[in-house]
């Protein structure tokens, strides 16, 4: 059984992405259209889409993309790479599952009740652990922290351990109180 499917009442809605108006490495003008690409449907909290992307190069013989195909930058923007899912559903999976606390069965059920949207528990748990990996990226890069604590005066850690079952081991939480971090 696939772990996702689209809703079978709404027709997906086509959207199609042009190449960026200039090359992204040298700045040249007008990339030249060689191809296009249709992207399976993702899902969005507005309904299906499904995304024709044009597909470009470089005319400019001296730019390394010259020999290169490149994807629109806007098919980034609205969905990640290797989902089926809009950047808008994913970021929601990840709010409700990090920041709210709920079962990825609550999830999937508000997904399905408010959205029409279909997604298996497994899928689900792929889209909340990759949410998780990306803000723990984002939150150790020394720049973003950087910036963060800049006119900060102090810093006042605590920590948490919490141990889900006899056996297993404890889980740490390490916040620091001023700026409200995790």
């Amino acid at each position: 059984m696939p772990s996702h499917r689209t809703h079978a009442l709404t027709p997906p809605t086509t959207r199609v992405l042009p190449p960026d108006p200039q090359c992204l490495l040298c700045g040249a003008p007008a990339p030249v259209v060689c191809a296009h690409r249709e992207r399976a449907v993702v899902e969005t909290l507005d309904g299906p889409l499904r995304l024709l992307c044009l597909l470009s190069h470089c005319a400019t013989p001296d730019c390394p993309s010259h020999g290169h195909t490149l994807s629109p930058s806007a098919e980034l923007l609205l969905a990640p790479p290797r989902l089926a899912v809009a950047r808008d559903v994913f970021a929601r999976v990840g709010h409700r599952r990090f920041a709210r606390d709920w079962r990825i069965s609550q999830i999937r059920e508000e997904l399905a009740d408010n959205h029409a949207i279909v997604l298996s528990e497994d899928s689900l748990e792929r889209y909340a652990d990759r949410y998780q990996t990306i803000v723990a990226a984002r939150e150790r890069d020394p720049a973003v922290l950087a910036a963060a604590y800049r006119g900060c005066r102090e810093v006042v850690l605590s920590i948490d351990g919490l141990q889900p079952d006899k056996g297993h081991e404890t889980l740490y939480a390490v916040r620091e109180v001023t700026q409200k971090r995790i």
